[in-house]
């Protein structure tokens, strides 16, 4: 059941879509921490306590996100293992070393984030900015809550680089995103392991045969599923009628999730909420790891017929590149004196994946790039609306004030630039999507560009000189 589970949980497409993200693709430690919880109930004394206090420091230092996960997956399996204690002193040790062992773990939160929430008091003890507080520099505003939770269905699309249902799963994410990205939104559990996981859960309830050890186990990842399935939620859903304004659902009565009250309360800096499908993707690993077992113990051939359509679902591939050849545009830039300031258009945003794309070609041609900094006096990841239409004698004048030489346009780029709807349907109601983001709803530029002289033509781009 161990090596089901846990090779469910490894080659899930949740860990696969976050391989760009080394820190979110850290997952490990997360089973190990409750393992710890585990361990610390049965026999309880400091040097287990020393072990959730360790993993609490392993989750942490990677990312602060998991951290926050951990702790709601620690209190849920605390108190279910608290609750199945028979013995008292057994259970007053318990709680008395999972109080430490949470300090320990506390701290190294303590220690390690402290710079952080000191800023903003140090900043206003400086009188650099009076109003500055914390929320204004780390907190985020509720609707980002609505646009990166789980979406019901975030959870039963494949991922968009399985092999067969890829491309029909990107048309549906893409259009479903609200203004997420498919990374986050990608929490596929599988139809085989969703089933594995519900059975394990009937034969926890059903069975009167089972063992008491297990019948716990599938006891706390239920509950561990449950909870981070509510976690995952958006901050709460309208009941009966609600406007929308301001990027805001302004609703009188309403079902409220768990991170509205987070957010209300406490104002944590975090608003990608959908990463609480990890811990629902854990859940349902070991829970499906432990149905397949009794049904290998009765049914090989259906196990192993299972086994096949997990391997079947959770199949990806994964883009790749080669990365041997230059492209021409590089190699005549790389040739170009030292020093020589560049801007690659589409000017798009650093969010972007075309942003990286040119920043993965600077290590070829080595010239400084406007492209690579944050616009002064804007959103950190997205260029000033007066750098991002050639066609306007404001971006060239811009252009030429920061000492930009060469201007490289890649005409197909422009074509792959996301387009988002204008116009999106929430909870039934239709809502006028702004549109903040101005290099979206350009075409690409003409051969002639007032301002600019063309001086190489290549397959992948144009370079143009500012004259």
């Amino acid at each position: 059941a161990a090596i089901v589970g846990g090779v469910v949980y490894a080659c899930a497409p949740y860990h696969f879509a976050r391989s760009i993200q080394i820190t979110l693709a850290s997952i490990q430690w997360l089973p190990l921490g409750l393992w710890a919880w585990v361990w610390l109930s049965k026999s309880p004394s400091w040097k287990r306590a020393a072990v959730p206090a360790a993993c609490s420091a392993l989750i942490v230092l990677t990312t602060a996100y998991y951290g926050y996960l951990y702790a709601v997956a620690s209190l849920v399996f605390w108190i279910g293992l608290w609750a199945a204690q028979t013995d008292k002193k057994t259970r007053d040790e318990f709680l008395r070393w999972s109080a430490l062992a949470t300090l320990g773990g506390a701290a190294v939160v303590l220690a390690w984030y402290l710079p952080l929430w000191y800023a903003p008091f140090a900043s206003r003890a400086a009188g650099q900015n009076q109003s500055l507080s914390f929320q204004m520099q780390y907190g985020w505003p509720i609707k980002h809550l609505f646009v990166y939770c789980a979406k019901p269905w975030d959870y039963f699309l494949p991922s968009v680089h399985h092999p067969f249902f890829g491309n029909w799963a990107k048309a549906f994410a893409q259009s479903h995103l609200y203004g997420s990205n498919v990374i986050e939104q990608t929490l596929f559990l599988g139809y085989a392991v969703i089933g594995l996981a519900m059975s394990a859960i009937l034969l926890g309830i059903r069975s009167k045969t089972i063992d008491s050890k297990v019948r716990l186990g599938i006891g706390l990842f239920a509950g561990l599923g449950l909870t981070s399935l509510w976690f995952s939620g958006p901050p709460f859903i309208p009941i009966g009628s609600f406007t929308i304004e301001n990027d805001q659902i302004l609703s009188k009565f309403a079902l409220y999730f768990p991170s509205w009250w987070v957010h209300r309360l406490l104002n944590l800096p975090f608003r990608v909420y959908a990463r609480f499908g990890l811990l629902v993707l854990l859940a349902a690993a070991a829970l499906a790891g432990i149905a397949w077992t009794k049904l290998f113990q009765k049914n090989r051939p259906a196990a192993l017929l299972l086994s096949a359509i997990m391997i079947f679902e959770y199949a990806l591939v994964m883009p790749l590149r080669a990365i041997g050849e230059t492209p021409p545009v590089y190699a005549w830039l790389k040739d170009q004196p030292p020093g020589t300031v560049i801007a690659e258009y589409p000017y798009v945003g650093s969010d972007r994946s075309i942003h990286a794309e040119y920043l993965f070609y600077q290590r070829i041609h080595g010239k400084p790039m406007i492209n690579g900094g944050y616009e002064p006096n804007h959103a950190k990841s997205s260029p000033r609306p007066d750098s991002v239409d050639l066609m306007s004698e404001k971006t060239v004048r811009n252009l030429k004030g920061r000492g930009v030489r060469y201007v490289i346009v890649h005409r197909d780029l422009y074509k792959q630039m996301p387009r988002r709807p204008k116009q999106i349907e929430v909870f039934g109601v239709h809502y006028q999507v702004p549109q903040r983001h101005p290099e979206e709803s350009l075409p690409p530029p003409p051969d002639k560009i007032p301002g600019l002289n063309k001086v190489q033509a290549f397959p992948e781009a144009d370079v143009y000189q500012i004259s």
